[in-house]
């Protein structure tokens, strides 16, 4: 199908990743509501995709949403009912939380109980100075093309050292 076979295959297709926003949000919600959980800090979704799950993260920056992906090694689990131990599959975890939980909320249709928390922390003054304020997001170049352009180019530099690190990646 358009969205690959097999679990490991799975990905958007193209068509999906360019459509306007809100059959994107629809796709998120599906998406995080049957793979995914809320986390009591941050909404989450688990893909044994390493491509799917890098596609969520670019798509979720369409509504301004950050996130990030997390590799999970493999892991034997023993679960209750067959009492066999058994290997898990390397997953990616995509997480959502935050300064963009508001935003995954709207996506999502729902308020994330740790926003209430953290409205009551905000009134207390408990949260830290610069708390959901987004400074930046490193996303790897896949590919570089030539094309004709005639209008402003930015370039985005850093003060001395010229390289920095986010824990992200």
């Amino acid at each position: 199908g358009q969205f690959g076979h097999g679990a490991q295959n799975k990905h958007i297709p193209e068509w999906l990743m360019v459509a306007p926003l809100d059959l994107q949000a629809e796709f998120l919600r599906g998406y995080f509501i049957g793979d995914g959980y809320i986390h009591p800090d941050s909404f989450q979704a688990v893909t044994v995709s390493r491509k799917l799950a890098y596609q969520l993260r670019d798509m979720l920056l369409r509504f301004g949403i950050m996130s990030g992906v997390y590799h999970r090694k493999p892991r034997v689990v023993t679960f209750p009912k067959s009492k066999k131990p058994s290997k898990t599959k390397p997953s990616y975890v995509v997480r959502v939380g935050g300064p963009s939980l508001e935003r995954m909320s709207a996506v999502m249709q729902t308020q994330h109980h740790f926003m209430k928390v953290r409205k009551c922390s905000e009134r207390r003054g408990l949260v830290q100075e610069g708390f959901g304020k987004v400074r930046g997001m490193f996303i790897p170049i896949r590919k570089v093309e030539s094309i004709n352009y005639d209008d402003f180019v930015y370039n985005l530099e850093m003060p001395e050292p010229h390289t920095f690190c986010l824990a992200s990646g």
